[in-house]
């Protein structure tokens, strides 16, 4: 048994009055083992019996894992995030 962490980025539409899930992506952050032994950052394969919708996010190089895309305007600026830049490259 392990335990995993992610963020959810979903999206929803409303189809006859009625809210629905159009896509539920998570990109997972971390996993941790049931006795807290083991942590570990990468997924396991794609499920064969329940493949993903699209292919997996790729890692960014400069972070060394996935980072989900952000799609939101930047909160005090308005302005698009195209990227995401690690500390050291600041």
């Amino acid at each position: 048994m392990m335990y995993a962490e992610g963020v959810y980025e979903n999206t929803y539409v409303k189809e006859n009055g009625v809210w629905k899930i159009a896509v539920l992506f998570w990109v997972p952050t971390y996993y941790v083992s049931h006795d807290y032994q083991y942590m570990w950052f990468q997924s396991a394969p794609a499920s064969a019996e329940m493949p993903p919708q699209r292919a997996p996010t790729p890692p960014l190089e400069p972070l060394g894992r996935q980072f989900m895309p952000f799609h939101y305007a930047h909160p005090i600026t308005g302005a698009p995030v195209t990227q995401v830049i690690a500390k050291s490259e600041r």
